[in-house]
């Protein structure tokens, strides 16, 4: 399972990612907050972003790579379909695949990332489990 939808108040949308490895983590975490923005399913990757995001921390590294797939939508008017993420320490490079933003691939306009319930853990021996709460 790359992650799973959670009940909550309905001003947010909280989810459970999970990966074998952080950067997989990383990949589903920004696949399923794309799913709340856009239909993915419609969105092809023809054209790609590469980015750089940097934090205190593994925890903060994943709060700061999902604040920028956020903020990479607004800016360049994109949806993404895919992404791939290498990590190294605290820090990582990735490259999101997608397109133009069209009306039709439209959902739901997510504001933020928030710390309400925010968390990471697991390791590459047992596996990566993130609980994360959007703003919408």
């Amino acid at each position: 399972m790359k992650y799973k939808f959670v009940k909550g108040p309905t001003s947010d949308v909280k989810f459970e990612a999970y990966g074998h490895s952080a950067s997989e983590l990383f990949e589903n975490a920004a696949l399923a907050l794309s799913s709340v923005m856009c239909s993915i399913r419609n969105v092809k990757p023809k054209d790609s972003i590469e980015v750089s995001v940097e934090g205190r921390d593994m925890q903060d590294l994943l709060f700061n790579w999902l604040g920028e797939v956020i903020a990479l939508v607004d800016i360049h008017s994109m949806f993404f379909s895919a992404f791939k993420v290498k990590i190294n320490g605290n820090k990582l490079k990735a490259t999101c695949y997608g397109e133009e933003a069209k009306p039709k691939n439209s959902l739901t306009v997510v504001k933020s990332v928030t710390y309400h319930d925010f968390r990471l853990e697991g390791d590459d021996k047992r596996g990566w489990k993130a609980a994360v709460v959007l703003d919408i």
